[in-house]
C-alpha cells in the first residue's frame, strides 16, 4: 500500500512502553491509501510495514523493471483492492442501497 508509517518521537522522557506509529501520506498523491489505512489501529500498525510508501508511483516500476519482477509490465489497477472481484456499484449499493438522483458534492452543492 502506499502510505508512511513512521514511528512517534516521545515528547517527554517519561514516556514507557512501544512507540505510537504514525500515518502518514505516501509522496505519490495519486496512490496515496492513508485515507483508507487511517482506519487501522495502533495494534494493527504494529504489526505491518509498507515498504514502497516512501516512493512515486514511477519509481516502483522503475525498481520492479530492474529486478525482473514478473508484474512489471501489469496495467495499473484502477479498482479498490479490498473488494476482490466484487464490482464497485454493486459494493456500494450493498452499504448505500439504490436511490437514483444526482451526484451533489457536499462543498459546492
Amino acid at each position: 500500500h502506499y502510505a508512511r508509517l513512521e514511528d512517534e518521537v516521545p515528547t517527554t522522557t517519561s514516556a514507557m512502553g512501544r512507540p505510537k506509529k504514525r500515518l502518514f501520506r505516501a509522496p505519490d498523491p495519486i496512490k496515496d491509501q492513508s485515507y483508507f489505512l487511517c482506519a487501522l489501529t495502533q495494534k494493527q500498525l504494529a504489526k505491518v510495514i509498507f515498504p514502497i510508501g516512501n516512493y512515486q508511483k514511477s519509481e516502483v516500476r522503475e525498481l520492479a523493471a530492474h529486478f525482473q519482477l514478473p508484474n512489471r509490465d501489469r496495467p495499473d489497477s484502477q479498482g479498490l483492492c479490498f473488494l476482490g472481484k466484487v464490482r464497485f456499484d454493486d459494493f456500494l449499493a450493498s452499504y448505500l442501497g439504490n436511490r437514483p438522483g444526482d451526484v451533489v458534492d457536499a462543498l459546492d452543492g
